[in-house]
């Protein structure tokens, strides 16, 4: 792992988390509507995706 991929990878799952509670409110607002359901859904393979490469990084780095 290397700091560039660290950092891609904090810059993506901070991005998904963003998302993610942009989807929720607009499905609470919209009353539980299909794009807030899917795009939280989505939001949260992101979310996913981002945080394995990312606690990698940060692991190596500290050693």
């Amino acid at each position: 792992m290397n700091k560039k991929l660290g950092m891609y990878s904090s810059i993506m799952t901070f991005v998904a988390v963003f998302s993610f509670a942009f989807c929720m409110l607009l499905g609470l607002i919209l009353n539980n509507d299909a794009i807030g359901n899917n795009g939280s859904y989505y939001s949260s393979i992101f979310i996913a995706l981002g945080f394995v490469p990312m606690i990698c990084s940060y692991i190596i780095f500290l050693q």
